[in-house]
Parts: structure tokens; sequence; C-alpha cells
């Protein structure tokens, strides 16, 4: 693997699939034990190799890099020692 392939990051991105393709990736996702999203990625990489969009030596990313969980990220824990009700602090339940 090439240090190229390590600092390339992965990109959100949306686009208009017929809806047997759609069907068709996520049975396929099941029965391989992979994600859609990695199969998707394998095809279209492969495919921009073939078409030479990508050099022949190019590997794809590996593991997922697409962010995840981050630790100490979203709404904080309730501690242990707050036992008090959402009322007597004051919160609202909007």
């Amino acid at each position: 693997m090439s240090d190229q392939t390590i600092f390339m990051p992965r990109k959100k991105a949306g686009y208009y699939i017929d809806d047997r393709v759609i069907e068709a990736i996520k049975a396929i996702a099941a029965r391989t034990g992979q994600s859609a999203n990695d199969i998707i990625e394998k095809l279209g990489f492969d495919y921009a190799k073939m078409m030479g969009e990508l050099p022949p030596d190019a590997e794809p990313l590996k593991g997922n890099l697409s962010g995840g969980k981050r630790a100490n990220s979203g709404r904080p824990k309730k501690s242990e020692n707050d036992d008090r009700s959402s009322s007597e602090k004051g919160e609202t339940d909007e």
C-alpha cells in the first residue's frame, strides 16, 4: 500500500440509482456479510481502474475511515450521583 492511500478521506455522496440495483446490492451485502457501501466502493474502484481513471497499482482504502463514533460525543452520560428528576433540575420535556 502506498502512502498516498493512507491520507485520502472518504466523502459522503448521494446518487440516484435504479431500485433493482439497490436491492441487489443489499442482498449481496446480507449474503456476504459486507456493507452495501463496501460493495459499491469496490465496484466503483475496480471500474475506475479499468477505465484508466485510477492508476493500475492503486489500492483501495482499508478499514472504516468514515469517522464513526467519537469518544465523548453526544449527550453526556448521567452520573450515579445525579438522582434528581429532570423537573428538579429545571429541565423540561420539549
